[in-house]
């Protein structure tokens, strides 16, 4: 009877590991062996920074504190804080280094928590680049002329809209590329911040308002909108890398900017929001078909291999993006990780769950 109960409690922990995500049974996270011992951050470091300079996985960030009970918010991590590397038994772990000074506070007063990546490109595309649905852009605002009336707009300007309305922020954008996941979901439309107005006068169903930050130059099939405020900085913070959940593959929907290749610090539109659980910070893996092995001749594999497709051969990982803006149906997302030029048409994956080993390739393309 013995080897019964063994044979039904071998199936049962068989079918329980089946179950366990990927993420669980992983080993312990890795540490690249020239991670620092001690630390300390300057101004410019990012939270991604420091993670790729700790883990060949960065979107495991987190697991480097999970042992650390003196430090509640891993993301509050200030210019000059020095980090301490240590193992507990097999698992690493990171620390920030006790050290005297003659004022502690003045740290805190002076110098603000370092951003997720580079606080330029996230301010640039959490403040000028957005997703609006068709709802949002019917919102949009009739010009009947300006001071100047003039085809170029230029700062300080006075434009006339019309009727009288109660914001006092106003925004001039320029929409661009439509995107829909598919017809049962609402389509959302990639606008620009060109420029900033306020509100200084109403009278006779007109609203004056000034143009007090020039962006871009003002085109005129530019829309004026309610502004559409960006996150607070101290929200910014709030957020670090963590991997997406397991979703089925994905290709970007879109890019803005118009180029042939992805590069680092490049924006994409995923067809992925928060009804798929993705949050600000998820973090993916940008993976392509490993290349077929095609001689002079054209012959493609060894042998009788020739037949076989290229589809069969472990993806391989070229990058990796982070969500910095998050919608229903769809999020937007920066690369943050480029280790050759991304075609458009990469696959996006959790970095949880590969059915195949990456093969990562080295060098660094980042620009």
């Amino acid at each position: 009877m013995k080897w019964i109960y063994s044979l039904i409690l071998s199936v049962v922990l068989g079918l329980f590991s089946l179950s366990v995500p990927v993420y669980a049974q992983q080993n312990t996270v890795q540490v690249k062996h020239a991670a620092p011992r001690v630390y300390t951050v300057v101004e410019g470091d990012t939270l991604w920074h420091l993670s790729e300079m700790y883990l060949n996985d960065p979107w495991r960030w987190l697991e480097l504190w999970r042992h650390n009970t003196q430090l509640a918010d891993p993301h509050r991590i200030y210019p000059g804080d020095r980090l301490q590397l240590s193992w507990n038994g097999s698992a690493p772990s990171l620390s920030k280094k006790e050290r005297r000074t003659l004022s502690p506070k003045m740290k805190r007063t002076r110098k603000q928590a370092i951003s997720i990546i580079p606080k330029p490109l996230l301010m640039r595309y959490l403040k000028q680049q957005h997703l609006m649905t068709d709802s949002q852009l019917q919102q949009k605002v009739q010009l009947l002329g300006s001071s100047r009336g003039l085809s170029l707009i230029s700062q300080d300007d006075l434009l006339y809209l019309d009727d009288n309305h109660d914001e006092q922020h106003w925004g001039i954008y320029r929409t661009s590329d439509r995107y829909q996941v598919d017809e049962a979901k609402n389509a959302m439309t990639q606008v620009t911040l060109v420029a900033i107005a306020t509100t200084v006068n109403q009278q006779s169903a007109v609203t004056t308002v000034r143009v007090d930050e020039l962006i871009r130059e003002v085109r005129p099939s530019d829309i004026i909108l309610p502004l559409k405020q960006p996150m607070a900085i101290t929200h910014i913070m709030m957020f670090q890398p963590k991997p997406a959940p397991d979703l089925p593959q994905i290709q970007p929907l879109g890019s803005f900017e118009k180029l042939t290749y992805l590069t680092k610090g490049s924006g994409v539109v995923l067809g992925v929001g928060r009804d798929q659980g993705i949050e600000l910070g998820s973090t993916f893996s940008l993976d392509v078909h490993s290349n077929e092995q095609r001689f002079s001749d054209g012959t493609v594999g060894l042998g009788s291999q020739q037949d076989e497709q290229t589809e069969a051969l472990p993806m391989t990982r070229i990058g990796s993006l982070m969500v910095i803006q998050v919608y229903d149906e769809m999020s937007i997302a920066v690369v943050t990780q480029s280790l050759q030029p991304i075609p458009h048409n990469v696959w996006v994956r959790s970095p949880l769950l590969r059915k195949h080993q990456d093969h990562l390739v080295k060098g660094d393309h980042s620009g």
